[in-house]
């Protein structure tokens, strides 16, 4: 998938040969399967981190289920980014909100700080 540009199963939008992911949606494509095989299922992307100064995309393949890691560059559409940044925010503050919830007694709280 490297070697040549691609459009977009996802959304239509045009990778350039350099590219291993969608700069539109952000979506890609499983090119290596399990065992040597060829997967093909569409990648999606489920959050945004950090690796040093790097910004890295995680994905999950939905054929398959395997997960990995690509660089963000510079050419990615900046509100997707910014999307895919509050969703995951919103998922970690719901369970969180979930756990609280089964089990208050295990958060510390800001009173118990100040004391």
């Amino acid at each position: 998938m490297k070697s040549h540009g691609f459009l977009c199963e996802h959304c239509g939008g045009e990778a350039k040969a350099a590219s291993d992911h969608c700069p539109v949606c952000l979506w890609s494509k499983h090119t290596h399967g399990a065992k040597g095989g060829v997967c093909q299922g569409q990648m999606q992307p489920l959050n945004i981190s950090l690796k040093e100064t790097v910004c890295m995309i995680t994905y999950r393949c939905l054929g398959c289920g395997h997960e990995s890691r690509r660089r963000a560059v510079v050419q990615d559409n900046f509100e997707a980014l910014t999307r895919l940044s509050i969703r995951m925010n919103e998922v970690c503050n719901e369970e969180a909100t979930q756990a609280f919830i089964k089990s208050p007694s295990s958060f510390i709280t800001m009173e118990m700080i100040k004391k």
